[in-house]
């Protein structure tokens, strides 16, 4: 879902434009137009972070809780906050939608590739095998 907010782009950078117009006419700056943007998008993101989980949760055979659900919803949630903010900032920066497209997408991928979803779980360390499972014996051994 992360790599699909690149569709976002061209509003953004239609936006900017009209940002732009209206701040040479003096109705608002820079800092009202993107604490507007911002307060308009999260409650759109949780929507989607929630009917997502709600399909994708149940459906994956996860731990059957409430408190694993929210965990699951909350992770969802602030990695497409973290995204949207993401091309936000790269549509900003670089107006040219297609751009702005290719950057989006390469920083994205490269996310991906630096996060560890690309790491097999043989070379992963005791630490982030755990995180699954965190309150398993073999993490917490005091060694002497």
């Amino acid at each position: 879902m992360a790599l699909m907010v690149v569709a976002y782009a061209p509003s953004v950078i239609e936006d900017i434009r009209m940002l732009q117009k209206e701040h040479a006419s003096g109705l608002y700056g820079a800092f009202a137009f993107t604490v507007a943007n911002f307060l308009v998008g999260i409650p759109w993101l949780l929507l989607v972070a929630l009917v997502f989980s709600t399909v994708v949760y149940w459906l994956s055979a996860l731990r059957v809780s409430g408190t694993g659900f929210a965990l699951f919803t909350m992770w969802l949630y602030g990695d497409l906050l973290a995204a949207e903010s993401l091309m936000v900032l790269i549509s900003a920066l670089t107006p040219q939608f297609v751009t702005a497209l290719a950057i989006v997408s390469f920083t994205n991928g490269l996310w991906l590739a630096v996060d560890g979803f690309l790491v097999p779980v043989s070379q992963l360390n005791a630490f982030w095998k755990c995180m699954t499972r965190p309150l398993c014996s073999h993490c917490f051994e005091i060694s002497s």
